[in-house]
């Protein structure tokens, strides 16, 4: 991973310890991240620290990220030297946290303002829990309850989860597959590896704002799926598209990985 140097001091510690804390990768990001940045300050639950990482961007997402941790204690803004990628990034911004819980926003989404507030509440009310997920929403795009649910089953933005199950897994798994593909996979493959071990479960409210774009991921998602018989059927990929074979490949791959670290089990 890319090593990372911290550009603004750490969260003021005598704002009391942090609940969660939350990271948000950023490349190029500078119109998009300031929301981003005022979901967090506008929870409801006030005990959160965030961590920026700008991804070597070449915009004045740097700038933009520095301006306001100018004004809020809470923020914290690292630098990756070179272009890391999303997974790579993640993990720079949960090194080092010493919060219980963890969260991961994307530079262009925003929670709902009782997002960590329901999530962490809900874990603590059930220790027997890692995670806590809710449905996302998406403004301009309705999705069928099958699809949401696969859209929600996918993401890991839309979760909090306890720092010791995040560290247990490893972080997110940094497969160059995932890179290269527009079908990302870091995602999938992370909830993989989490599901192997530990339990999440869901608040069944639309408490994250998931951004559509044109083009994105979640149109190709939708244009790859439909609903029969109230059920989701993947349609098969084009042909000459190997993506999907390929990112799955690299899931496994991790799979296989984190199971030998496990001993097997």
């Amino acid at each position: 991973m890319t090593a990372a140097a911290t550009d603004v001091p750490a969260a003021d510690p005598a704002a009391g310890a942090p609940v969660v804390t939350v990271v948000v990768p950023a490349f190029n990001a500078a119109a998009t991240l300031p929301v981003a940045v005022a979901s967090v300050r506008g929870q409801s639950e006030s005990a959160w620290a965030l961590v920026v990482v700008d991804d070597a961007s070449t915009d004045g997402t740097h700038a933009v990220a520095e301006k306001m941790a100018s004004f809020e204690r809470r923020l914290t803004l690292r630098s990756l030297r070179e272009n890391a990628g999303r997974a790579a990034a993640r993990n720079a911004g949960a090194a080092g946290a010493r919060s219980e819980f963890l969260a991961f926003l994307d530079a262009d989404d925003a929670y709902h303002p009782r997002f960590i507030e329901a999530c962490v509440a809900g874990l603590r009310a059930h220790p027997e829990l890692d995670a806590i997920k809710v449905l996302p929403d998406v403004p301009g795009m309705t999705l069928e309850p099958p699809r949401l649910r696969a859209v929600a089953n996918s993401l890991v933005t839309n979760m909090v989860v306890r720092r010791a199950a995040f560290e247990a897994v490893g972080g997110f798994p940094d497969d160059p597959e995932f890179r290269r593909s527009s079908y990302g996979g870091e995602d999938i493959a992370f909830m993989v590896l989490l599901s192997q071990r530990f339990r999440h479960g869901w608040i069944e409210a639309p408490l994250y704002r998931h951004a559509w774009r044109a083009g994105g991921h979640l149109d190709r998602f939708v244009n790859r799926t439909r609903i029969e018989n109230g059920k989701l059927v993947h349609l098969p990929p084009p042909e000459g598209d190997d993506e999907p074979r390929r990112v799955a490949a690299a899931v496994q791959r991790q799979l296989d990985a984190y199971k030998a670290r496990l001993g097997g089990r």
